[in-house]
C-alpha cells in the first residue's frame, strides 16, 4: 500500500488562502487610513471592505468563493512542493514492490503522480469545505441566532480549529492502539 494519504498537505493550504484573501483587506485598510483624498481609490478601498472581507460577521459571497478558489489551488500548489512521486516510484522499486499492471520507473511515477492529482482535487474540496462551513453555517438564520447571542461563529469554532481536534484525536487514538498491542506483546514473554 501507498503511505499517500487523503488530505498530504495538511491545512497549510487554509493558511496561506487565507493569507491571500486577507491581502486585500489589508490594502484597502491602508488607503483608506494613508489616501483619505484620494476619491477614486478610497471608493475602490471601500468596495474591497464592503465586498471582500473574510473576517466580517457574514462575509461577501465573493470573498468565501475566491477564498474556496484559493484553498483548492494551494491544495495542489503544496503538494507538488512536498511530496514527490519519483521518489515514492524510486523507493516502490529499490524495496523490489510493484504495482500490478504498471511498469516500475516513470510509468510508477506518473501512476502516483495521477493518484496524488486525485487526492489533491478531493481533499483540496474537503479543505475548503472544512476552511468555509463556519461562515456558510452563518448564512443559515437558526445558526444567525445564535451567533448573535455567542458573536462571531467563525472565532467559536475554526474550521481549523476541527483539524487540529481530528489530529489530536487520531494521534491518541494511534498511541492507545499501539499500548494494546505492546501489551498483547508482553503476554507473550
Amino acid at each position: 500500500m501507498l503511505p499517500i494519504p487523503l488530505n498530504p498537505v495538511g491545512m497549510v493550504p487554509i493558511i496561506f488562502a487565507m493569507a491571500f484573501v486577507s491581502f486585500p483587506q489589508l490594502l484597502a485598510k491602508l488607503i483608506t487610513q494613508f489616501q483619505p483624498g484620494n476619491g477614486k481609490l478610497v471608493a475602490v478601498a471601500n468596495w474591497i471592505e464592503a465586498h471582500f472581507n473574510i473576517y466580517a460577521q457574514n462575509p461577501g459571497v465573493l470573498a468565501v468563493a475566491v477564498y474556496v478558489l484559493f484553498i483548492v489551488l494551494f491544495t495542489f500548489f503544496y503538494a507538488m512542493i512536498t511530496f514527490s512521486p519519483d521518489r515514492i516510484a524510486d523507493n516502490v522499486q529499490k524495496r523490489g514492490g510493484f504495482i500490478p499492471g504498471i511498469r516500475p520507473g516513470k510509468a510508477t511515477a506518473k501512476y502516483i503522480n495521477g493518484i496524488l492529482m486525485h487526492l489533491c482535487f478531493w481533499g483540496g474540496l474537503g479543505l475548503a469545505f472544512v476552511g468555509i462551513y463556519t461562515y456558510v453555517l452563518q448564512w443559515i438564520p437558526f445558526v444567525q441566532q445564535i451567533a448573535e447571542v455567542v458573536g462571531s461563529l467563525p472565532m467559536v469554532v475554526t474550521g481549523s480549529g476541527v483539524i487540529i481536534i481530528v489530529g489530536v484525536v487520531q494521534e491518541i487514538i494511534n498511541k492507545v492502539q499501539g499500548d494494546l498491542v505492546m501489551q498483547k506483546y508482553e503476554a507473550y514473554e
